[in-house]
């Protein structure tokens, strides 16, 4: 599989005339340099969707250990050169499994790298916050005011016990 081919726009169609005349062809008709490169990213596209169509994820399940969530999140800055927008992806992980990913373009403009990974980590944030449950958050009761009852629940959830409960 060949890697980093460079696509852009600008490799297409480009004159009214162009346009029109391509709208008729079919994609797999169109045998000229411009389209060698797209074909050959096709060509990877379908090689590994047919090498991993056997494969399959696998999460471990082991009841006496605690559950660990990992996010790791990446950029590559001004990916590209057509509207010099940036690549962001992220990846969750769950005990060792991948549990969500994703890759996409950023949608606005970043001026430097740092930029770029500040956004990505803003998003993949976003995200993260979504897949975490914070109604029953044990750290609730540090961060804020809660009902006698919720308050309660939480500091026996984190083992807190009354000091009468110590002599």
């Amino acid at each position: 599989m060949q890697e980093k081919l460079k696509l852009s726009k600008s490799q297409g169609a480009s004159t009214l005339v162009e346009v029109k005349r391509m709208q008729n062809v079919p994609y797999a008709l169109r045998w000229d340099p411009l389209c060698e490169l797209h074909w050959t990213v096709v060509k990877n596209i379908l090689n590994y969707l047919l090498n991993a169509k056997d494969m399959f994820l696998i999460y471990e399940v082991d009841v006496k250990r605690e559950l660990r969530v990992s996010c790791y999140t990446d950029v590559r800055y001004l990916t590209d050169a057509d509207d010099l927008k940036s690549q962001t992806g992220y990846v969750f992980i769950l005990n060792g499994g991948v549990i969500d990913w994703k890759s996409i373009k950023q949608s606005i403009f970043a001026t430097s790298s740092a930029k770029a990974e500040y956004i990505a980590a803003s998003n993949t944030s976003k995200e993260a916050i979504e897949k975490v449950h914070t109604d029953d958050n044990l750290a609730d009761p540090f961060t804020k005011a809660l009902a006698f009852p919720k308050h309660l629940e939480h500091t026996k959830n984190i083992g807190m016990l009354p000091a009468r409960n110590l002599m």
